[in-house]
């Protein structure tokens, strides 16, 4: 019978059976709070920031924690990043600029983007305490990802028992709880909420599914991940071309399928076009990586996921991130998609409408697992542009939102064939055992000589369990059918595994140790309050400078335009890459855990006596304790202590300054060797607002008034001056006449405003579409 007559026919697709959310949602919430039991029960915040205690300027002061030196762009990069920007953005303070730098990528944002201080689950950093926002970051995006999965598998038709499998399933699947600080899972919740807009689209509910994929499209975007929203296009594409496919209305919906994408496009332009700008004008070139497809030996830690050892809890033996390499989505998933896939291979194994829902999620996972570990054909795929930068690993956060759909159905085989299901179960943990027992005897005498086998044995314990109480449950399902207590025994088998799995990889720290203020970081602020700070040799690094009110040169910023980079090497002594040389304390850390690096390693190898650190204002060197820099007068010691040195620059400029000639500024491409004298002149510099200055003067003659702020794309100048350019060193420059004058230094580039405001819109708009289908 020809494939397009065994289809269901357009108007027969089931519509959503009903399902109790809130109950779902209510016993999602508490099992995250049980998941997340360090912080909910002793209060301590979620985050790895027990890291900074092996550092300057908070070694002994940040207490013990719970650590994981992998997840150091939680410490350095995003929490900094939400807490700077997320709440001012709530207050209408929308921060195209950065305040804490003077370089970096538009809107501030390091190598992520602007468009996550419109991702919905982040803005409860504007509205929490410090303290409780990352935990309730977790836990909200964690349930977005649950429930949306739950709507997926009962709109496919699986009995509602298995929704609630399902759900469970991918909330705690270990590639979203491992890397939870990152924008990746922020990326990976929308997925099935992307699938469920389509299947309602082809169902027929326009009012749901179409604002349902435009938001989940759209919010993607915003998550802040460019590599990983190409992922997520590529997974949706392929499910939404299986489903075209098999529909008998192709054309039609094909026109819905493509609005929705379109719709996403727009409604997430935030997060794709201030990246894509960003790197337009970067030397920043695409790392090939996709082509190091993952050893096949990988393969293990589906199902035994400390196969290569834990981060926190034990030395990891791939001696690279785990946090990117983690596969492990429960055994039970995996072993009942396993079942699954074998149903479908058989004809009469599964009911027509189910084989058919099958089939795009079988075409999503072959395309994740072939990129992920390089099948023949996929590697080409992988070398595209754009995916030729993305890491293998990335894949894994696909194949999990997969498997849940998959278990789902397999699930509900083995409702309906225990007996068969048994037996194949049977034959896979046959195949299974076999293959873990092959993969640790090719590694045993790798254990033996880094004496790890007492630590692999205990790592044996989680599948080994698992094996038998699902031997159990199978058993009695055999004897018994599968009733509701086994169905409630499956889901806490789930979930007690990827409990005992996960929890130890969300590192948290006491209260007291999550940012703490350090005398140093006080004398800092009180000298710098006109200028800016240079933190040197790995202090400070990353985004941190701006948690503390401390303006800074750059930040974790890895795509600095070409100007920029250019004028940071030549305030150097040209022995290293500027940008690399100030982000790259972060990776080292990441790498090789804290405390391992080294004095003048890793900074910008600076000469205190060039210019350019006059020009922008860089009040006061930061250093380790017992540090000396060179070219500096003991007399400029502000502060000498445990935590860190803090040395005053005399010849810092202020932020803004008057000059009657710019002299050897006026040639922004020439060598100086020397400042411009400031003029006896009053020159005042508010900010108000994060993109937005506000200048006043009053001058003896004309002239110019020198800003230290970079003179980037999107600055606007307004107001009494006569003119302005871009000066030496890359700073703004204002010709201004005798007398009075004040000028708006607005910095709102009209791509990135227009996309800011367009994505907003949207996503209100969208937002009350949804709501308002939901009571019709």
């Amino acid at each position: 019978m020809p494939v397009k007559s065994r289809v269901m026919a357009h108007a027969s697709v089931p519509t959503t059976p009903s399902l109790n959310l809130g109950r779902l949602a209510l016993v999602l919430f508490l099992m995250l709070l049980a998941f997340f039991h360090r912080a909910t029960l002793e209060g301590q915040v979620l985050s790895p920031a027990e890291l900074l205690r092996h550092e300057a300027p908070y070694k002994g002061i940040v207490p013990e924690g719970h650590p994981n030196a992998l997840r150091s762009d939680d410490v350095f990069l995003a929490t900094p990043t939400f807490l700077t920007h997320v709440p001012g953005t709530l207050r209408g303070d929308i921060p195209f600029t950065d305040p804490a730098k003077l370089g970096g990528d538009l809107g501030g944002m390091g190598w992520v983007s602007l468009g996550q201080v419109l991702y919905p689950p982040a803005w409860v950093y504007g509205i929490l305490p410090p303290t409780l926002a990352p935990l309730a970051f977790a836990i909200v995006r964690l349930l977005a990802g649950g429930l949306g999965m739950a709507l997926l598998i009962r709109q496919l038709g699986l009995p509602g028992w298995t929704a609630w499998f399902g759900a469970v399933a991918f909330t705690f699947t270990g590639s979203s709880v491992v890397w939870l600080s990152s924008p990746i899972p922020s990326v990976t919740i929308c997925l099935p909420w992307a699938w469920l807009g389509m299947e309602w689209l082809l169902a027929g509910n326009r009012r749901r599914g179409l604002p349902t994929l435009i938001l989940a499209c759209g919010i993607q975007f915003l998550a802040g991940y460019l590599p990983q929203s190409l992922l997520f296009g590529l997974a949706v594409a392929s499910w939404g071309g299986v489903r075209l496919v098999q529909s008998q209305r192709r054309w039609a919906d094909a026109g819905l399928l493509l609005t929705g994408g379109l719709g996403g496009l727009g409604l997430g332009v935030l997060g794709w076009l201030p990246s894509l700008l960003a790197l337009s004008g970067s030397d920043v070139a695409n790392r090939t990586v996709a082509g190091d497809a993952f050893n096949p030996l990988h393969l293990v830690t589906w199902l035994v996921p400390n196969f290569f050892g834990n981060p926190v809890f034990s030395p990891w033996m791939t001696g690279g991130n785990y946090c990117e390499l983690i596969a492990y989505a429960g055994f039970l998933p995996a072993a009942l998609a396993v079942t699954s896939v074998t149903g479908f291979l058989r004809q009469t194994a599964s009911p027509a409408n189910e084989r058919e829902i099958l089939f795009p999620a079988l075409v999503v996972l072959v395309l994740a697992a072939g990129c992920l570990y390089g099948w023949p054909g996929f590697a080409h795929l992988s070398m595209l542009p754009g995916l030729s930068a993305i890491p293998p690993g990335r894949w894994t956060g696909i194949i999990a939102a997969i498997l849940p759909v998959l278990a789902a159905h397999g699930a509900a085989r083995w409702e309906r064939m225990p007996l068969k299901v048994a037996r194949e179960g049977l034959v896979l943990a046959s195949l299974g055992a076999l293959g873990i027992a092959v993969a640790y005897l090719t590694f045993w005498p790798t254990l033996v000589d880094h004496r790890m086998t007492s630590y692999v044995l205990d790592c044996l314990a989680v599948p080994v369990v698992n094996v038998l109480l699902v031997a159990v449950i199978a058993w009695k399902a055999c004897r018994h059918g599968l009733g509701r207590s086994l169905q409630r025994a499956l889901m806490a088998l789930v979930f007690v595994d990827l409990l005992a799995v996960g929890s130890g990889f969300n590192p948290t720290v006491p209260a007291a140790g999550f940012y703490p203020w350090t005398p140093g970081l006080r004398a800092a602020a009180n000298a710098s309050t006109d200028g800016r700070v240079l933190p040197l040799e790995g202090l400070l690094p990353g985004d941190l400078p701006g948690l503390y009110g401390l303006r800074s040169l750059t930040g974790y910023d890895l795509r600095g335009d070409r100007t920029w980079r250019k004028a940071l090497a030549s305030a150097g002594d040209g022995s290293q890459d500027p940008l690399a040389s100030i982000t790259g304390n972060a990776f080292l850390l990441a790498t090789t855990g804290p405390g391992r690096t080294r004095p003048n390693e890793l900074w910008l190898n600076v000469r205190p006596e060039h210019p350019w650190l006059d020009l922008w204002s860089v009040r006061c060197f930061l250093l380790p304790p017992a540090s000396r820099l060179r070219g500096t007068d003991a007399a400029d010691l502000i502060h000498d202590g445990s935590d860190m040195q803090v040395i005053r620059n005399p010849g810092a400029r202020p932020m803004a300054w008057w000059t009657p000639d710019l002299g050897p500024l006026e040639d922004k491409d020439a060598p100086v060797r020397a400042l411009p004298p400031v003029g006896d002149a009053t020159v005042s510099l508010a900010a108000p607002a994060k993109a937005l200055r506000v200048l006043d003067w009053e001058v003896p003659d004309e002239g110019w008034i020198v800003v230290a702020e970079r003179a980037a794309l999107g600055w606007t100048p307004s107001g009494t001056m006569l003119a302005w350019q871009e000066a030496a060193g890359g700073v703004l420059a204002l010709k201004v006449a005798k007398g009075r004058g004040t000028a708006r230094l607005d910095f709102a580039p009209a791509p990135v405003v227009a996309a800011f405001w367009t994505s907003l819109a949207m996503l209100i708009s969208m937002s009350i579409l949804l709501a308002v289908s939901r009571r019709t």
